[in-house]
């Protein structure tokens, strides 16, 4: 297995921010520092993955392959139970 190259920086954060760091690196076991890049590559990983689904999407567009339906979900809305056996996935979205 490669090791990675790890080069050592310095941020200015707000102290507020470093306690509270600081004390979820401590309850899960973690170094500060592992826990702080570990979000950052949590960050990344999800930025690159956001930016592949995408891509997906505006090329299964362009090559007029299926449908993309574009749906927001609020955290504070309470999720629906499965749709109905038989039910048209549409006729659900539009009728719920």
């Amino acid at each position: 297995m490669e090791t990675a190259t790890k080069v050592s920086t310095s941020f200015r954060l707000n102290a507020e921010l470093v306690e509270k760091m600081k004390a979820a690196a401590k309850a899960s076991n973690r170094s500060l520092n592992n826990f702080v890049e570990s979000i950052l590559l949590n960050v990344m990983n999800h930025e690159t993955a956001e930016n592949t689904t995408l891509a997906a999407i505006e090329e299964a567009k362009a090559c007029g392959h299926g449908y993309v339906i574009d749906c927001a979900i609020e955290t504070d809305e309470m999720v629906r139970p499965m749709v109905g056996g038989g039910s048209h996935i549409t006729d659900f979205m539009l009728n719920s």
